[in-house]
């Protein structure tokens, strides 16, 4: 893997560990309404979901690394999160 590729999965990688607050290998619709600036308020609630629902592709209600890593790259090339340094 090339230097830039693995900062890039190396700061995905800190991102879901850190968005991982219990530690459960997974992230839930609370704690992915963090990584996009939202509370999970209800008026926030269907674009949690829709979200959720767009990346959870076993549809067990939480998304594991793979599919975070699916979301994070989404938001990345939307502009939604910042691109990891050394990326561009």
């Amino acid at each position: 893997m090339d230097p830039i590729r693995a900062l890039c999965v190396a700061q995905v990688a800190a991102t879901f560990a850190a968005t991982d607050k219990d530690n459960s290998g997974r992230l839930d619709i609370f704690e992915v309404a963090t990584i996009l600036g939202k509370s999970a308020r209800p008026d926030q609630g269907a674009m949690l979901k829709q979200v959720m629902g767009s990346f959870d592709t076993n549809k067990d209600g939480e998304l594991d690394y793979d599919e975070f890593y699916q979301l994070y790259r989404t938001l990345v090339d939307e502009h939604v999160v910042e691109r990891p340094r050394h990326a561009r």
